[in-house]
Order: structure tokens, then sequence, then C-alpha cells
């Protein structure tokens, strides 16, 4: 059994595509699409141009802007490249601090700072919120230094620091959240585009391994086989073993990706390896039926592909099913993927453990356990083994 595995294995690494598909393709679609959803659903991207040198109120200010929670801020150099950053969507939107604000506020004069952003940026209007709250903070503390400086003669800047003191001691109203609809589960960025493309991904290779096998049967390896001293089980369970090593490895890499270079924190470890290996197993299975049933490897090769994307698209591996209308999101659990999706998103966004998993593990279960029936018939049924 471990022969005919590793044999399976040799087939698979030896084919260009097979390469490209379980390395290339799913590291370049997790970090293109990724960084385009946003590595944070939590925070609006905001650029800044702080021309604040020699301005320490500016310079305040600017650390006030960064250290908000609800942003996450890139510094550009100069304003034509933060124009460039807007234009082209990578942040949302942009302030520009002048030189000379600390001075302008502390004169009295009026003093302007340029909000930048497109027309199209619906989240800019959260982003000028939080910024405008910013500026109104420190203003509060610069008006009543001023005024105090103004009434007793200290230093402008002594008093400030003792309003913002003051100002930060002042027990402000907390706000309670009533929620009246249940939250949705979706984590967009690489919290979302990790799961989705391991789940596509293992499928796909599942596919477009099924082509090895074909190639066996068609050479007459596999009818070879059978007619040695060992059960027909023991090549059919090789068979399946040398899939799911593929796939497993395949899992493992993406997994040990997304975790070191984009920061994915998968959850509960037993529970991430219980449900990627029932995923794995659903891959293996269905890439033994695809290779009893293909007549060519250039079929299998060719269909292979674009029938595991219509199943990630299905899914919910391409786009949240969180976003589609209810009869889309029914049928798209017909696919183990949108199982597998469930399962991962609990354990991301809500540090599930093995248990909230099971209802997910089950049903792929299931859905492998028919799909290895029709394999076992398929390969009792194929006249070239």
């Amino acid at each position: 059994m471990l022969v005919i595995a590793v044999n399976n294995l040799r087939l698979v690494v030896r084919q260009p595509i097979m390469l490209f598909t379980t390395i290339v393709l799913p590291f370049a679609i997790i970090t293109i699409v990724g960084i385009a959803l946003g590595s944070s659903p939590n925070q609006v991207t905001v650029g800044i141009v702080a021309n604040t040198a020699a301005d320490p109120l500016g310079q305040k200010l600017v650390a006030g802007i960064e250290a908000a929670p609800a942003l996450h801020t890139t510094v550009y150099a100069t304003d034509a490249d933060l124009d460039r950053a807007v234009r082209r969507g990578e942040v949302v939107a942009g302030v520009i601090v002048p030189s000379g604000y600390g001075a302008d506020l502390l004169s009295g004069q009026s003093t302007q700072l340029q909000f930048v952003t497109t027309p199209n940026q619906s989240t800019a209007t959260t982003a000028r919120a939080v910024i405008s709250s910013v500026i109104s903070n420190q203003v509060i503390a610069v008006q009543a230094g001023v005024f105090s400086s103004t009434q007793t003669g200290r230093s402008a800047t002594t008093e400030i620091a003792r309003a913002a003191t003051l100002q930060s001691q002042v027990v402000t109203p907390t706000v309670t959240e009533d929620s009246v609809a249940s939250p949705s589960s979706l984590s967009l960025g690489f919290n979302y585009t990790g799961p989705a493309n391991l789940t596509l991904f293992i499928v796909i290779t599942s596919l477009t391994s099924a082509s090895a096998l074909v190639l066996t049967r068609l050479s007459g390896v596999t009818r070879r086989m059978y007619v040695m001293p060992m059960a027909r089980s023991t090549v059919l369970l090789g068979e399946f073993l040398g899939r799911f090593i593929t796939a497993a490895a395949q899992a493992l890499v993406i997994i040990g990706f997304c975790a070191l270079v984009f920061q994915v924190h998968w959850g509960d470890p037993w529970a991430v390896a219980l449900l990627t290996a029932t995923l794995c197993t659903f891959g293996a299975v269905l890439g033994m039926l695809v290779g009893f049933v293909g007549k060519s490897t250039a079929q299998v090769v060719a269909f292979g592909p674009p029938i595991g994307v219509a199943l990630g698209m299905l899914g919910g591996c391409m786009w949240p099913l969180d976003i589609t209308g209810s009869i889309m999101t029914k049928i798209g659990h017909v696919t183990p993927h949108a199982w597998a999706m469930d399962g991962y998103i609990r354990l991301i966004n809500h540090a599930g453990g093995v248990a909230a998993t099971l209802p997910d593990i089950g049903i792929i279960l299931g859905m492998t356990a028919i799909f290895a029936g029709l394999a076992a018939v398929a390969a009792r049924r194929d006249r070239t083994a």
C-alpha cells in the first residue's frame, strides 16, 4: 500500500501543472486577494502626510490618529504620494497636516487640514469621524490651555499640558451596544482568503492529481497490480493514501504560510487538524472517483480545475456566502466547501474547538462516504483494470 502511495506521489510531482497549482497559484491568490480585501475587517486604512518636523502639537495629532483603534495608518512623504495612494485604493482616505499647524493653534489663528478621498468610498465617512474626534480632543485642550495662559500669565505650553492631563482624568459616559440582528461571522483579509484558498486548492489539486491514476490505468499498471497476490482493497487504499498525502502536504504548507507570513490565527490546532484531514480525505476520494472514470489524462487536466473552481464559487471560496441570498446559501451547502468554510470561520473568528466543528466534519464525511462508494463501483467496472 505504501509503495503504491509513493509511486503516485512521484507521478504527481513530475507533472509541472501539479507543482504550479499546488505551490505557486495558492500563494499568489492568497496574497493578492488578501491585500485587496484588507488585513483587518475592523480597521479603516488611511494615509497621513505630516509636515510637522518642528511642530510638537502636529506630532501629537499624528500620534493620536495613528493610535486610533479604528484606523490603520500609513505615512506618505508628499501630498502627491497620498493622492496617488487614494486613487489606487491603497488607502480609503488621507489627511494632510500642514506645517505651522501648532503655531496657528497657539496664536488663535485659523488652520486647515486637508481630508483626501474619492467620491465612491463609503467608509471614508468613518475615517473622517475618527480623525475629527482626535482633532477635537486636542483642540479642546489647546483652547483651555491658551485661555488659562492669558488669564494667569503662565506658559501656554505648560497650561496646555496641564489641560490635557485634566482632560484625560475626566470620566466619560459609557455607551452600551444592543444588536437587533445576528452578527455576521465574516472576517475579510487573510483570515478569509487563507481558509478559502486552502479549501479551494485541496479539491482542485485532488481533481488534477487524478490524471496520475488515469495514466496508471491506461498503461496497464493497475490491471497488473490487481493480479498480484494482494487484496483489491490494498490497491485502492494505496491510491487513496497517495492522494491524501498530497492534499495534506499542500494544506500544511498553506496553513503554515498564512500563519507565519500573514499572521492568520487558525484557532484550536486539534480542531484545525481534524477539519483539514476530513477535507483532505474528501479530496482524495473525489480524485480517485475522477481517476477511475476519466478516459484520458488530458481530459482530467482540462476539466478538473474548472470543476474545482465552480464548486469553490458555490461553496463560498470566491466570495462569502454571507453576501448571497438564502437560496444561494442553501445551494452552496450542497458542496463540502461551504461546510469546511463554516468550520474554519468558526475556529478563526469565534475561537471554537473540536466540538464546534463536529457538525461540519460529520457532513463532509457523509459526502466522502457517498463518493467513496461511487469510486469503488467505478473501480470495479473499470475495463482497463
